[in-house]
């Protein structure tokens, strides 16, 4: 059965029995994380997981890859933390609720947090077992990328890192931006 549209109908119309299984098996992993996510107060929508607090936002959104196709799902986890303060001088007319990771105040990958740090892609296929998979991102998520969130959420913190010369995601010429900005938005409020 061909498949529509590029990965298929959101039922699955359009699937052969293995690639919807393939679907499944990606849909079913980003639900376990999910619920790990939710856990620590995270909210769902689609691929996305957010976690509003003190004005900023935390981020954690799967991306599947260029290079997925209908039998092979290739996919990245990119976290991020949004200061609202930055994004209303910004861009004052974007929404903090619409915003994604790609613009982020502070971007990461889930593989900076693995022992051998890396920008990591998984793979999902017929074959996969999926459950050391979701083992294995829910135990970074939880041991490292939740609490680096934490710390990393308020103005405060993000300033405290660019100030120390760190930047994740950020040129140089942005993180001493945001530092200006930011500065002047503390010493206002």
């Amino acid at each position: 059965m061909p498949v529509r549209g590029g990965r298929g109908d959101a039922d699955g119309a359009g699937l052969t029995m293995a690639q919807q299984g393939v679907e499944a098996s990606y849909k079913r992993m980003v639900q376990s994380v999910g619920m790990a996510l939710k856990a620590h107060g995270y909210r769902k929508s689609g691929t996305r997981f957010r976690l509003d607090r003190v004005g900023n936002l935390a981020l954690v959104a799967f991306q599947r890859s260029t290079t997925s196709d209908a039998v092979t799902i290739r996919f990245t986890v990119n976290i991020g933390v949004v200061s609202g303060e930055l994004l209303r001088r910004w861009d004052p007319d974007q929404d903090i609720a619409k915003v994604s990771v790609q613009s982020a105040h502070l971007w990461k990958r889930l593989g900076d947090f693995l022992p051998d740090p890396r920008d990591h892609w998984w793979e999902i296929n017929s074959s996969s077992d999926i459950s050391p998979l979701e083992a294995e991102i829910v135990a970074v998520l939880e041991s490292k990328v939740v609490p680096f969130l934490d710390t990393h959420l308020s103005d405060a913190a993000l300033l405290a890192l660019w100030k120390a010369g760190s930047s994740p995601g950020l040129t140089d010429g942005q993180r001493i931006r945001n530092i200006a900005e930011l500065e002047q938005a503390l010493a206002a409020g």
